[in-house]
């Protein structure tokens, strides 16, 4: 897909890439005989390592040639190891994509797009989430003054 113009300037659209690589992950191929149960088995059994970075159809993956720098991370998730790629990280892997693409190509418009992983949508700490409310005001029993503002008939 080619860049299109939008306002007089370029748009450049980056894809936010994210591939998991497991160890032994493999495909069996196995017989069992007709009176007998398939015993499962686990997928992925092994390490697992995660690549990020960001991709364009028009300029392929985002690198700053000169000074070799590029906004891919990588991490070995899990409990035990890296942990998860958090939305933190995620935030500071964007900032570094905007500075480059800032840097390089300052004459067009850029796009970032995300899946949607819980990651990318995470709200800020201090909002307010309809999944952590209780689901009937609080001040009908306790206190009058916590029932989320709204005024109730007792």
């Amino acid at each position: 897909m080619a860049p299109f113009p939008v306002a007089g300037r370029w748009v450049i659209i980056w894809y936010h890439y994210e591939s998991i690589f497991h160890a032994h992950d493999q495909q069996w191929k196995a017989w069992y005989h007709k009176d007998c149960d398939a015993v499962p088995y686990r997928k992925g059994e092994g390490a697992s390592f995660m690549v990020t970075d960001y991709f364009s159809a028009d300029f392929g993956w985002l690198r700053d040639s000169l000074h070799q720098q590029n906004a891919q991370a990588t991490i070995r998730p899990g409990k035990n190891r890296d942990g998860y790629f958090t939305c933190q990280e995620v935030c500071e892997q964007a900032s570094l994509a905007c500075e480059i693409v800032r840097k390089f190509w300052p004459n067009f418009d850029h796009i970032f797009i995300y899946d949607n992983a819980t990651t990318h949508h995470k709200c800020a700490d201090s909002s307010l989430s309809a999944r952590h409310m209780t689901k009937f005001p609080s001040g009908l029993h306790g206190n009058p003054e916590s029932n989320f503002l709204v005024e109730t008939n007792q």
